[in-house]
């Protein structure tokens, strides 16, 4: 017996999981990938925070063929912490957040626990916590799919490899 380490917290780290780009710039191309997405919004402190997504530019026009092993590589992460099972079917009998006392976003903080469990992503939840707060204060998930371009309201999709606000027409 090894005391003192514990091999199944051992998780490859982020940055492998998203070689060759880097875990900015994989979220980047991802969007881009996305024919109803055309805008990024970044939140530069200074100008060289620029520099890394300016840098994934460089894989624009094979932003998909990039992005999509990557992401693949990130759901078999997830599978191998919480099993394909629940990925596939995390969502079954979780209510709309306009089913529940005070209006909770079940799907979301399960949405949360799943890259923070999943992808060792605890800093990333607190983030978007805050993220969609904010945004939920500004746009009523129910209204957010009229701002897209593609019209199709199919917004907030709980699937635990889409943003908050992303829309698949598929």
């Amino acid at each position: 017996m090894t005391r003192g380490v514990n091999f199944t917290s051992r998780r490859r780290s982020w940055s492998r999981l998203c070689e060759p780009l880097s875990p900015m710039a994989f979220n980047d191309l991802y969007c881009l990938a996305r024919p109803q997405v055309h805008t990024l919004s970044i939140g530069a402190a200074r100008p060289s925070d620029f520099d890394e997504h300016i840098g994934a530019l460089e894989y624009y026009d094979e932003a998909e063929a990039v992005s999509g092993p990557i992401a693949a590589r990130l759901r078999a992460e997830m599978d191998a912490v919480l099993g394909a099972d629940w990925r596939e079917n995390w969502t079954r009998g979780i209510p709309e957040y306009t089913e529940t006392p005070g209006q909770i976003n079940l799907l979301e903080i399960l949405r949360l626990w799943a890259f923070a469990k999943g992808l060792d992503m605890v800093e990333f939840g607190k983030n978007a916590v805050i993220i969609c707060l904010a945004m939920r204060a500004l746009v009523p998930r129910e209204k957010c799919g009229a701002m897209g371009s593609c019209g199709c309201g199919a917004c907030c999709q709980p699937e635990p490899f889409r943003g908050a606000y992303s829309c698949d027409p598929g």
